[in-house]
């Protein structure tokens, strides 16, 4: 419906790979490797996920992006700036410039990109039905934004009943069906958050492990003191913060492969350049 499409895997894994692909890209062309085809490959990368419409990729690339232009102007733009001219001056310059561009970008992107428009267009009416209780006049269940909201709600019930513990991963989608059927919006149980899906399933003590998982990995990549790996890893990292308060892709097989196999890889990259 939103323009390109992948036959073999569904649509929001599709555009996370893609993010990470983007991601990837931008690494190659920031360390000056293969920098044409990483920019081509990049540009081509990005002109798919606007069409794609995966809305939480999307706001995932941002922050990345986001990401990458602090870090590279933290650790190149101003070192330079220091040393060719003793002033930081102009690198104060060029990183408010950079990052009013990115946060413009968006507004920007949903007043020129028909596609966004679209996506984002059809986002705002269907929380606006919802607030104002007609969306009963429509076929919600078919709403994704409504979808995400009864997940929400209807994991947050289940986490209240068992903060600390959760309900265990087995008992996982047992418990948000008996939800779904108390509930008064009739739609198929959805999993739209991974750390509520997380909190459900193992509690708040599994919730901070995962968290401290993520942190500790960090850590050890920027004390390997590379630089640019350390920022590409923080995108990366990112990037998937972002994708997991919209979505529990780890409860599907592309994002559970992928996610845990390029923080593996950076780890590898990590310590290869250590020794």
């Amino acid at each position: 419906m939103y323009g390109l499409y992948s036959p073999f895997i569904g649509r929001i894994q599709f555009c996370n790979l893609v993010g990470v692909a983007l991601l990837a890209c931008s690494w190659l062309f920031m360390t000056k490797k293969h920098r044409l085809f990483s920019f081509l490959s990049g540009a081509m990368l990005l002109i798919s996920s606007v069409y794609l419409g995966g809305r939480a990729a999307q706001l995932g690339i941002l922050f990345a992006a986001f990401i990458f232009t602090l870090g590279f102007c933290f650790y190149y733009i101003f070192p330079y700036c220091t040393k060719q001219f003793n002033n930081t001056k102009i690198a104060s310059l060029i990183t408010t410039s950079l990052v009013i561009l990115l946060l413009a970008s968006p507004f920007l992107a949903y007043q020129n990109l028909e596609p966004i428009q679209k996506r984002y267009g059809q986002m705002f009416w269907e929380l606006q039905v919802f607030q104002d209780n007609t969306f009963k006049n429509y076929k919600y269940e078919h709403f994704t934004c409504i979808r995400r909201l009864v997940s929400w709600q209807n994991s947050w019930e289940i986490v209240k009943a068992s903060p600390i513990l959760g309900v265990g991963t087995g008992d996982y989608y047992a418990a948000m069906q008996q939800v779904y059927d108390a509930d008064k919006f009739k739609i198929p149980v959805n999993s739209h958050s991974q750390y509520l899906q997380i909190w459900v399933s193992a509690g708040v003590l599994g919730l901070a492990f995962f968290i401290f998982v993520i942190l500790h990995w960090l850590v050890a990549i920027y004390r390997s003191e590379n630089k640019m790996l350390f920022v590409f890893a923080a995108a990366y990292m990112g990037f998937y913060l972002v994708v997991f308060a919209l979505d529990a892709v780890l409860l599907r097989q592309v994002d559970n492969m992928s996610f845990p196999f390029f923080m593996s890889g950076i780890a590898a990259v990590a310590v290869h350049l250590s020794l």
